[in-house]
């Protein structure tokens, strides 16, 4: 599955959800991710981010694609031109 992440946390724990969210996909935004990842590695990452969050305080959108297949990316101004692998 491809999935796109965006997070508003705290900004105490903006640094964790970061470092959780790099095990598994390629940061394209300050608080955007996105990347291919298996349903158990979804499952996995939503549980560590759930031990992290405070869930009346935070926010953490997932959107969820069978395949980037479908998936048009349209760009104005400065974007990545690699990905950067952490």
């Amino acid at each position: 599955m491809y999935i796109i992440v965006s997070y508003d946390v705290k900004a105490i724990r903006c640094d964790k959800i970061n470092k959780i969210l790099r095990r598994y996909l390629f940061q394209i935004h300050n608080s955007v991710f996105e990347g291919s990842i298996t349903e158990k590695q979804y499952k996995d990452l939503q549980v560590k981010i759930l031990n992290v969050i405070e869930p009346n305080e935070d926010k953490i959108i997932f959107y969820r694609l069978q395949s980037d297949k479908y998936l048009r990316k349209d760009y104005i101004g400065t974007h990545l031109k690699e990905q950067i692998f952490y």
